[in-house]
């Protein structure tokens, strides 16, 4: 998510709202932002669990108040734990897939509501194609590529798109493996 909106925040200089759990004080976090506000001083900071629909509206209703508009949702929320599904716990299982499903459903649903103009929303090829270990994270990602096909089915004012992304080296989830 931060390699996109790095290039975004160069080249177009958006009014940038990023949501996330980590505190502020956490290294990667500030890192990211010093590096987005050297190109963007637009760059903001909310800390909050995407997947609690209440807070993630009030942010988007005090968003737009603020602007005026919703330009453009990109979400990025996930976990992945890696595991034989005969050794993942009932616990590691409801958090991988709520880490990823809920945020994905409750920007989608506040969608018909705020009406940004495009969605984009990351998954995985796994979803796709499966990959040992993954199959929780397989099972999430095809929940929100779902998610995406009926939003967009209902959906008269915004267009929605779930990107299945393969593994990239050094980059997001593959980072610290």
């Amino acid at each position: 998510t931060f390699s996109l909106l790095k290039e975004i925040s160069k080249k177009y200089r958006p009014i940038i709202y990023i949501i996330g759990r980590s505190d502020k004080k956490n290294k990667i976090v500030n890192s990211n932002l010093a590096a987005l506000r050297s190109h963007n001083r637009k760059v903001y900071y909310k800390r909050l669990d995407a997947s609690n629909y209440n807070i993630l509206d009030d942010l988007f209703d005090i968003i737009l108040r603020t602007h005026g508009k919703i330009d453009l949702i990109i979400n990025g929320a996930g976990i992945e734990k890696s595991s034989l599904l005969v050794k993942k716990s009932r616990h590691d299982m409801a958090e991988e897939i709520d880490n990823k499903v809920l945020p994905a459903f409750n920007v989608l649903h506040l969608s018909l509501k705020y009406k940004p103009k495009r969605i984009v929303i990351f998954s995985s090829i796994v979803s796709k194609f499966g990959n040992s270990g993954q199959t929780v994270y397989s099972c999430s990602n095809e929940i929100v590529n779902s998610l995406v096909k009926i939003f967009n089915d209902v959906s008269k004012d915004s267009f929605a798109v779930a990107l299945n992304w393969p593994p990239w080296n050094s980059v997001g989830m593959t980072e610290n493996k």
